[in-house]
């Protein structure tokens, strides 16, 4: 290369280098700092969109370059006519060699000279963004996630592109690529560094490479692993989107996935864009028909996950779904009207939420159908046997309690026991007592290591729970009066499993006892139905708790365990934190290194215990794995390697990967397998690896065959021609380890955590626990407590009333214009006023009337002031005329605004107001007039009859509400946090369905006192303002501090002043009307049929006094005056 093209070269690497820091520095550039995303109202599945490539050699310098939108035509077309879009926003690197570390770009290149030639310069992951996100949010998920996926040993860069999609709005999404090599630590220059890898001696071979991310397995894991990311990143920042990795086939829905449109598409060959964006309209359509055919479908596609759902979200499914905006508005308009389709009271919740009427019958069935199976009795165990096994067992007196109602005389039993009180205990206790009797028990379980753990420990044959019912509906398994079916971890089935299993009980007679925890993790489908059963079962007195930990063997744990039960995490860790048990090192990756010192250290020490890692992605179990590995192999406690082919098929396709294993390897089986007694989550260790023989000779096939010896001792041989399904066994998710128990247990903790997944990983030890993170992650132990603390609650919908759905609102039906409607009101007003004016009257006998004398002057103009008088009030009348029609967009904004609650109480004080208006309007002209004659008498009292008659009471002072004094403002602050931290700690347990601890009720009444005390009626206006008032909903939501005292003391003062105007109301009405003394009921205590009366009675008598008017005006006429003329008139005529 010529010096002036290398010092070109080199001026551009450094000016990228340094645009680079300070677009990290800014995070977003300025020019989209005005955006502001849209705004989130549902908990449903947004868009799904996720793609894993292959880069060949030669592809890498220049697909780095097409992130950085420098060289996009080029690396697309290979021509140079591609136009600047201008929609990159971020783009950064990491993990780079010492080499490339100030200039990405040069690793991307030295891949392209120096890979194989058949080798992979990089992995490339395109994903997209949720819309929700702002601009911040984005980059630090797609930082989250990166770190999730590739840890610290692996070069990559990634950036953040937001083109504007079809809709007109952003379509955020990330290019993530990064090399298979592992940068571990080695100094290599890149021609070595790119070179074969040596096992023997890696510091004179090349970096090696991760296989795994060539596999089949790697995709399916990768697509699991963003879905759990991003849902936790947005539940953590309040984003109620979520996604949903799974295919429409998966979940059971009858439509058509679409194709997707990449940017080859629109760069490259432009038939075979116009192909695919053809095809993709024609699906759009066709979904679209079948929508509009039977709109249950997308009803049901939106409730597979979740129980409620908003309307934004039907609103981004039809617009996915369809094709055209007509075709939008008609599909929209089917599933808004669809019978399946009900409308929710959510209190607390912006905009309209929905549920389906399939989903809200199977909830309300499942609530039923367990209050009814709680309450109906059975024959109990008899009490000798009962007796006999408890005097064998050692039970604790909650775990008594529980044993008690399994073994007791209700058909359906729930026992509600956080991790560690023995579940598995006293359910092999209660299993031995049903056996004794003669009863057949059966288990089940969401997962299938969970039921192996329940035959394991409590001697329950068990099996999944998907796996029980099939083989319930297939005929191969019948239920009867004899048999007992106990189901594990109760608090992941979802509200259909469950009421299905439920069901199948109940109509056979069969005993069904549910053992879970309903603080650990929730149901990945809809519904929240163990809490929901609990409940019930509860007001059925069938229900028990166990808080006696046994599981852990120091009481410090033990406290610690039971704070975790009520999510009261920052004890918890405290209480670790204080025995030196939570380590923090400067990185995630130090932390991770760090965990598997610790492990081995206890392995040295105890190596009868048994020991787990722990992590919450799949991305970080998988660097647990191999860093452990790594570990036992460099000590010699693994054998030497040797590459197993797992062959896998999928969709009709046949999967080849290989992975080394090693004799003394820890596995873990991912696919139950009824033949080989092995569950989804089971481990165990390699005892010894053959090839594949028949008759002595090995097979062509690819595969081996491992012989394994199971957690439990069997030993088993897996062929893995055949089955798959299996990973290192060193460390496991949070979620496959609920229901596992270990002697020791070692915690990667990550943002990504909340108070469930807290529980559940800080509860699986017996004898110790370690917790690592970064400070990376968390700068300190404050920030840690604080992030893993986190609350999370899933929604069920038989907990919210349905409200009706108004169908004559203007946004269901056909409506008139606003134009029209005037146009219609206009004419009537007119005719109204034609007919009923007596000015009109007035002008139409004008030519009828006589002259007067001159003595009649004063009198003639004190009755043309009456006239006047008389007009203006039936003109006031038709104003406030009933018979306003109902605007469902007003009040449905008014709802959304305000919350139902507060908007009827705004709707009715208005009404209030409009009537005691008009009232007082009525009440100027109510009097009665006299006919003409006698004018010569009234003269006298014309002046102070007509000020009494116009006269209105003045209404009373107003006096605000008692205000908080300033100087108790910070003392009162501090009460009203204790005051809202007891009431949520009494909230969480009601709603667990434990009967709630009289200690905690009389706290909450004592600080009740404590508000009164210094601020008369606060306690009542709080639980007011707590209940109807939604910013204080919100702030409930807060930690304890400054900003939720204030919103709540403004909740207070809210409600004080509402209080305090509907009894100033109630006190002007009765002052304004002073019907009392007349022996007339009050206006406002009329029903409304009264009002009408009312008030067509009084109509009546102003028709009457105006046709007297008239009259009177004819007689006075007919005296020869005119009823128009000036004074200089009223001398003629004489």
């Amino acid at each position: 290369m010529p010096k002036r093209s290398k010092t070109i070269s080199a001026l551009r690497a450094v000016t990228r280098f340094y645009a680079s820091i300070e677009t990290t520095r800014n995070t977003v550039p300025p020019k989209r700092r005005h955006i502001k995303p849209p705004k989130a109202q549902g908990i449903h599945a947004r868009m799904y969109r996720m793609e894993v490539k292959h880069g060949k050699k030669g592809q890498a310098g220049q697909h780095k370059r097409y992130q950085d939108r420098e060289e996009h035509y080029a690396y697309i077309a290979r021509e140079g006519r591609f136009e600047e879009r201008g929609d990159l926003e971020l783009s950064e690197s990491g993990n780079m060699p010492e080499w490339a570390a100030n200039d990405p770009t040069v690793f991307w290149d030295m891949a392209d000279r120096y890979e194989r030639a058949n080798g992979r310069t990089y992995t490339e992951i395109v994903f997209s963004l949720p819309r929700e996100l702002s601009a911040e949010q984005r980059v630090e998920l797609a930082r989250e996630f990166v770190q999730n996926v590739l840890g610290e040993r692996h070069a990559y860069s990634w950036a953040i592109h937001a083109p504007l999609a079809s809709d007109g709005l952003e379509q955020p999404h990330v290019h993530l690529m990064f090399s298979e090599r592992v940068n571990d630590g080695i100094e290599r220059d890149p021609e070595k560094f790119f070179s074969r890898y040596n096992a023997a001696n890696p510091d004179q071979g090349g970096a090696g490479k991760d296989r795994y991310f060539n596999t089949k397995a790697f995709v399916r894991e990768v697509r699991e692993e963003w879905a759990i990311t991003a849902n936790h990143f947005m539940s953590r920042h309040g984003i109620e989107a979520r996604i949903d990795h799974r295919s429409y086939k998966t979940l059971g829905i009858e439509l058509e996935p679409t194709r997707k449109v990449g940017i080859a598409k629109y760069a490259g060959e432009r038939v075979a864009m116009a192909e695919t964006l053809a095809q993709n309209r024609a699906i759009a359509k066709r979904n679209g028909d079948r929508l509009l055919l039977n709109p249950a479908i997308g009803v049901h596609a939106l409730s597979t996950l979740n129980s409620i759902f908003s309307r934004h979200d039907v609103e981004q499914f039809v617009f996915r779904n369809t094709d055209s905006a007509d075709q939008y508005q008609q599909v929209l308009a089917r599933m808004l009207n669809s019978k399946e389709l009900l409308a929710l009271a959510a209190p607390g919740k912006e905009g309209e939420w929905f549920t389906s009427a399939e989903l809200r019958a199977v909830e309300t069935r499942l609530v039923s159908r367990a209050e009814r199976m709680a309450g109906i009795e059975v024959d109990p165990v008899a009490a000798a046997t009962a007796d006999q096994v408890r005097d064998a067992r050692n039970l604790k007196p909650t775990q008594l309690s529980a044993f008690e109602l399994l073994v007791g005389n209700r058909q359906l039993g729930v026992v509600n026991g956080a991790a560690g009180t023995g579940k598995s205990y006293v359910m092999g206790a209660a299993r031995e007592a049903f056996e004794g009797e003669g009863f057949r028990v059966l288990g089940a379980a969401l997962q299938g290591k969970t039921a192996e753990d329940m035959q394991r420990d409590a001697g329950i044959s068990s099996r999944t729970l998907a796996s029980f019912l099939t083989a319930i509906e297939k005929g191969r398994l019948t239920l009867d009066p004899q048999t007992v079916v106990f189901i594990d971890e109760a608090g992941m089935v979802g509200s259909r499993q469950l009421e299905k299993m439920l069901g199948h009980a109940e109509t056979n007679g069969a005993r069904v006892r549910l053992v879970g925890d309903a603080w650990q993790l929730h149901a990945v489908e809809a519904g929240d139905a163990f809490r929901a059963v609990s409940k019930a079962a509860g007001n059925a007195g069938a229900l028990a708790g166990l808080t006696d930990i046994v599981r852990q063997k120091d009481d410090w744990q033990r406290e610690a365990s039971l704070a975790l039960s009520k999510h009261d995490v920052s004890t918890a860790l405290n209480a670790y934190i204080m025995h030196g048990s939570v380590f923090l090192p400067e990185s995630l990756a130090a932390a991770s290194d760090g965990l598997v010192a610790f492990a081995l250290e206890a392995r040295d020490a105890h190596p009868e215990d048994s020991q787990l890692l722990i992590a919450h992605t799949n991305a970080q179990r998988a660097g647990l794995n191999t860093a452990m590995r790594a570990a036992l192999s460099a000590r010699g406690e693994l054998g030497a390697d040797q590459p197993v082919s797992l062959v896998a098929e999928v969709d009709g396709e046949r999967s080849v990967t290989v992975v080394p294993f090693a004799v003394g390897e820890r596995v873990v089986f991912g696919r139950n397998d009824y033949g080989l007694d092995v569950r989804n989550g089971t481990l165990g260790v390699i005892e010894g690896i053959a090839s594949r023989q028949l008759d002595g000779a090995t097979l062509p096939e690819p595969g081996s065959l491992l012989s394994v010896r199971l957690d439990s001792g069997k030993h088993i041989v897996v062929d893995t021609g055949r089955y798959a399904d299996l990973d290192y066994g060193y460390a496991l998710t949070i979620h496959k380890s609920q229901g596992v128990t270990v002697d020791r247990a070692y915690l990667l903790a990550t943002s990504s955590m909340d108070a469930e997944l807290s529980y559940v990983g800080m509860t699986r030890h017996k004898k110790g626990l370690v917790i690592a993170s970064g400070k990376d992650v968390f700068p300190d132990a404050k920030s840690l407590v604080r992030s893993l603390g986190k609350p999370v609650e899933k929604a069920f919908s038989a907990a919210h009333d349905v409200r009706p759905v108004i169908r004559d609102n203007p946004e269901y039906t056909h409506r008139q214009t606003f134009a029209k409607r005037r146009e219609i009101a206009f004419e009537a007003a007119a005719e109204r006023r034609r007919d009923r004016s007596p000015t009109g009257l007035r002008a139409e006998l004008g030519a009828t009337l006589a002259k007067v004398s001159a003595k009649d002057g004063p009198i003639l103009a004190s009755e043309q002031a009456r006239i006047r008088q008389l007009t203006t009030a039936l003109r006031r009348r038709d104003q406030v005329q009933p018979g306003v029609s109902y605007d469902g967009r007003a009040w449905d904004a008014l709802v959304a605004l305000s919350g139902e609650t507060r908007a009827r109480e705004l709707v009715d004080a208005a009404t209030a107001r409009r009537e005691r208006e008009t009232a007082a309007r009525y009440r100027a002209v109510e009097r009665p007039l006299s006919i003409a004659g006698e004018f010569e008498q009234r003269l006298s009292k014309r002046a102070e009859a007509r000020e009494a008659a116009i006269a209105v009471p003045a209404a009373p002072v107003e006096i605000g509400p008692p205000r908080l004094p300033a100087a108790q403002r910070d003392q009162f602050s501090l009460s009203v946090n204790r005051y809202v931290d007891s009431w949520n700690d009494l909230k969480r347990i009601q709603r667990s369905g434990i009967a709630s601890p009289p200690k905690w009720t009389n706290e909450l009444t004592e600080n009740g006192r404590r508000l009164d005390a210094m601020w008369p009626r606060s306690h009542v206006h709080l639980l007011r303002a707590i209940e109807s008032d939604r910013d204080t909903q919100r702030a409930l939501a807060l930690p304890s501090g400054k900003p939720r005292a204030e919103a709540m003391i403004t909740g207070i003062e809210r409600a004080a002043q509402r209080e305090h105007e509907r009894q100033h109301g109630r006190a002007t009405d009765e002052q304004q009307h002073g019907l009392e003394r007349e022996g007339r009921k009050p206006y406002q205590s009329m029903t409304p049929a009264e009002r009408v009366a009312r008030r067509d009675e009084f109509m009546t008598n102003v028709e009457q006094q105006a046709q007297s008017t008239d009259e009177r005006d004819r007689l006075l006429r007919e005296q020869g005056r005119g009823i128009d003329r000036g004074k200089k008139g009223y001398g003629r005529g004489d």
